[in-house]
Parts: structure tokens; sequence; C-alpha cells
């Protein structure tokens, strides 16, 4: 887990240097990505890393079991704890436990069903929509599954409109590749989490995400220490923190899966979350995603996404979870390494958007309040190559001017405080160990 510091550390200069502008068009809305031929959609292996089915452990499809009966289904050796991902996307309709562990069932479109056994008690519910990919439980312990189970695995059951069929070949015969967990650490900034007041920060690591809370005035409640508060979000392709996204007045989470599906995870106010709904699908083409407050000006937080060809899309929220019509308001943007949502920057009310270069190099591109740019951007720094990640804060030192977070390679955080006039005044460490 990270740790939080805090004491001062020796202050570094303020980032210099400049670039030239990227400058994009409205346009109109145009298509979407292309669906799998499929009906049930892209397939993935049931955990991560897998090997074929050991024809040693006995356990390969069809092999005969006692009674005569023949073995239907495919066996994933693991370990313990090790995570249950869903094959395809689709609905939970069993989730339970039994003398042989932990079995979930899933039904996904045109007639595909899979099942999942040998797994530690299911913390899913039926009704679940889970994206393929998305963790649906663990392997189990086989010491406590009796005589069904003499090594630790999950079973894995595919039947296709009532048919049993060989779940590996089924797989591999669909291009099922195989969904890696993300081992970076990574930094989200949800603003005000916990309902105190003060700006927060997100850790995900491994396949924990820590609540770490702001005092209001740059540092660290809690001596520093971060409180688990989800698990899983690893296996997401990007997290991010749009802000009050349905219009309860707290603050939430999208997460979107490997297979682009979009979901929503609400919270109370009071740092913990309500569950979760699939918003959208199709965002596995764009190269970046962010949460940039609200950017057309209709009091609603909106996303701005950027696609293959560097065209930066609006999708406006729509203030209850959903989206408006999307557009497209900039062009070359594939040009930046990242791109940053640090809310109004420059203090004139609107949102912002802050881009680094592969170099380092820094430029704001201030929001016009109304869907668009003004006219030019502005360098406000260089060196930030050095940085693994950096993002918006959001205030997080009380002084009513919007923040920087950069994390290095090493783990340490940095925090550069905004002046309010889309330039910095000050930075310090933070933290190490993010």
């Amino acid at each position: 887990m990270a740790r939080s510091s805090f004491r001062s550390a020796k202050r570094r200069s303020a980032f210099l240097g400049a670039v030239s502008l990227v400058v994009g068009t409205l346009v109109a809305f145009g298509g979407s990505a292309p669906a799998s031929a499929e009906p049930w959609g892209a397939v993935t292996f049931p955990v991560a890393s897998p090997v074929a089915p050991n024809p040693a452990f006995g356990q390969q499809y069809g092999a005969l079991r006692p009674g005569g009966r023949t073995h239907l289904g495919s066996d994933y050796l693991k370990p313990v704890n090790t995570q249950v991902l869903a094959i395809a996307a689709g609905t939970v309709i069993t989730a339970n436990s039994s003398g042989c562990g932990g079995f979930v069932q899933i039904q996904h479109a045109g007639g595909l069903r899979s099942g999942y056994l040998h797994l530690q008690s299911p913390s899913i519910s039926v009704g679940t929509y889970v994206a393929a990919g998305a963790v649906i439980g663990h392997v189990g312990n086989h010491n406590n599954h009796g005589t069904c189970s003499s090594v630790d695995h999950v079973h894995l059951t595919v039947s296709l409109n009532g048919v049993s069929t060989d779940p590996h070949a089924f797989l591999v015969s669909g291009g099922a590749t195989p969904i890696a967990p993300s081992s970076a650490p990574r930094i989200i900034a949800p603003g005000d989490w916990d309902g105190d007041s003060f700006s927060d920060l997100f850790l995900i690591t491994g396949s924990s995400m820590y609540l770490y809370r702001g005092d209001g005035a740059g540092g660290w409640l809690n001596n520093g220490s971060g409180a688990l508060i989800g698990t899983d979000f690893n296996l997401f392709k990007r997290v991010i923190a749009p802000g009050d996204f349905n219009g309860d007045g707290h603050p939430d989470v999208i997460a979107i899966a490997n297979d682009g599906k979009l979901y929503l995870y609400p919270s109370n106010g009071a740092g913990a979350f309500t569950g979760s709904s699939l918003i959208g699908s199709d965002w596995q083409s764009f190269t970046t995603v962010i949460a940039p407050g609200d950017f057309s000006g209709d009091g609603k937080p909106d996303l701005l996404a950027v696609a293959a060809n560097g065209n930066l899309w609006l999708y406006p929220g729509s203030g209850t979870g959903g989206f408006g019509a999307a557009s497209v308001v900039g062009s070359g943007w594939n040009g930046f390494a990242s791109l940053v949502a640090p809310g109004d920057f420059n203090g004139d009310g609107k949102a912002d958007v802050i881009g680094i270069l592969p170099n380092g190099n820094m430029y704001l591109y201030t929001g016009n309040g109304a869907s668009g740019w003004t006219a030019t951007s502005v360098p406000i720094g260089s060196g930030w190559q050095g940085f693994r990640e950096v993002v918006g804060s959001r205030d997080f030192t009380g002084d009513g001017t919007q923040d920087l977070f950069g994390a290095t390679p090493s783990g340490d955080l940095w925090l550069y405080n905004g002046s309010g006039v889309g330039t910095f005044s000050g930075n310090s460490q933070v933290g190490w160990g993010w």
C-alpha cells in the first residue's frame, strides 16, 4: 500500500516550456466500432494466463468418469484465490454454494450459457450483468470440496442452445484472448469521495482499490493510510472519475472493460459504492478517455475520448447516468502521450484540458464553456515525461484553485499547486510508494 507524507519536501523549480497549437473543428457524430460476428460478442478465458486443460489430470472434456458418465467441462488448474472471469458478456442466473464449492452460471446472448464450479462462496448476485473478463469469483480450496476435487481449479462448462460443448475448444475457435490484469498502479482523483468536503485520491494497486482521504490543506487524514473500498478494478482497461454522473448528488466512477463496455459505479456519498450498471459499449477503440467536468456548459459532467485517428470526441452527460449525442471537438490529439482533466485550471469558470507530449512539454487547452475551445493553447511546463502518470486533483490544498498530482516510476507522489490563472504556484512531495 502507498504511504502518504505530511513532510515538506524540497521544492523543485516550476515547469516551463512551449508547444504549437493543436486545433480541431466541430463535425457531426460518426459511427461506432464493429461488433463481434457472434451474438455473444468477444470471448476470453476464465482465468488469466491459462494453459490448456491438463490431460494428465484426467479432466479433459469427454473423459470417462465413475459410473460411465463423461466429464462435460474443461478444468483450468490455478491456485486458491485466483480470479475467475466471465468468458463473455451476460447476466448471472445462478450463484450458490454446495459441497463442491461455489457455482456461478451466466446466460449470454445467442443461447450461450457458461458455468463455473469449485469457487469460493460467490459474492456476485443473480441478475448482475457482467462484461467479458469481469471477475465473477475466485478459485476455492479443493480440501473444502470433499470428493468433488483433488486439486485447486475452476471447472468450466459451456452449452449452446442446451447442448454441451467442449469449453476450451469453443474458446480457442472463438479467438479467445487471455485478459491480463494490469500490474501498474493507477491513481484516480474523484474529488470529495467521502462527503467531508475535502478532495481525495484513489490508488489501484494489484486487484485492490484504496481511498486516501485528503485533509483539505494539501495533506492526508488517517496518518496517510488508505482504506480498501473495492477489488478487481485492475481488470478494467480504464477507470475514471467524472464527478456526479447520475445526478444523485454523489461522485461516481466509470470503468471501461477490455471489450469496450462502459460501467457506472455510483457512490453513496460516504466513501462506498452502491452497485454498478452498464451505460455504454464500443469504447475499446478509444486510446484515451478523460472526465473534464462540464465541458459543454449545461451543468452536467461529460467525457472526452481520443480515437485512434486523433479525433477528440465529446460525449455530453445527460445528468442521469447516460449520454447525449456525441460530436468531434478536435483533431490531432493522438500526438499527446497523455491528457489530464484539471477542471477549471485558469479560473474563468470553464472546464479545461491539459496535454503532455512525449518530450514532456505540457500545454493548457482552455475550454470556452460551450463544447469548444478558446483561440490558443498555452505552454505551461516541460519535463513531465519523467512521471508515470499525471492526474488532475480538483482543489487538494483548499485554496480554491485546481491542482495536479504526478507519480514517478519509483512511486514518489508530487503535488503541483495550481495558481488559479493557468500556471503553478509551487510543488512538494506528498507521498511515496504510489
